[in-house]
């Protein structure tokens, strides 16, 4: 959705946050005003049901931040503003909880082990339950292995066949 983002599923408020957007959406006819596509091909875009702008209502409810890094809407800056201000919602978390989503995926990144290259040489050490992003391999060979062995079409952000484009691109 574009100019906001809300909890991952794994961070504190994300489940609750998830099940405000299905309440808002769920069943219901959805028109989406295309804005950019993400680096896994993703639309990101202005989201409307009806006259609602759910984008908005997300922040509103205090469900989601502003991000600003591309938020350009003033709008959506004065729902944050006074969410913060009602400490209600994603807002009455404790402030040690209460952690913008791009800086806990960050976070998660970091933290998260390097692919050894010995593990896609041998099955068995590759976890397929696992969610792997491009970052996590150091070549396309790997990326290609862990592709076709597990499956994960997740790396295939344009669905043509090649996971981790950039990667397999600069090869």
């Amino acid at each position: 959705m574009a100019e906001i983002d809300t909890p991952e599923k794994r961070q504190p408020y994300g489940q609750r946050a998830k099940q405000a957007l299905a309440r808002l959406v769920y069943r219901k006819q959805v028109r989406i005003e295309p804005v950019d596509r993400d680096r896994y091909g993703w639309i990101v875009g202005q989201v409307y049901v009806g006259d609602q702008w759910i984008n908005q209502i997300m922040v509103c409810q205090r469900q989601a931040w502003v991000y600003r890094r591309y938020a350009t809407s003033r709008a959506l800056v004065a729902c944050e503003d006074e969410a913060r201000a009602a400490k209600r919602g994603l807002w009455a978390l404790s402030e040690a909880q209460r952690q913008p989503p791009w800086e806990w995926r960050r976070e998660k990144k970091r933290d998260a082990p390097a692919l050894e290259s010995s593990e896609v040489d041998r099955s068995a050490a590759i976890d397929c339950t696992r969610r792997w992003t491009c970052r996590m391999f150091r070549s396309c060979e790997e990326a290609q292995a862990l592709f076709h062995q597990c499956g994960q079409r997740s790396l295939d952000g344009d669905r043509n066949g090649i996971p981790c484009e950039r990667l397999c691109r600069n090869s």
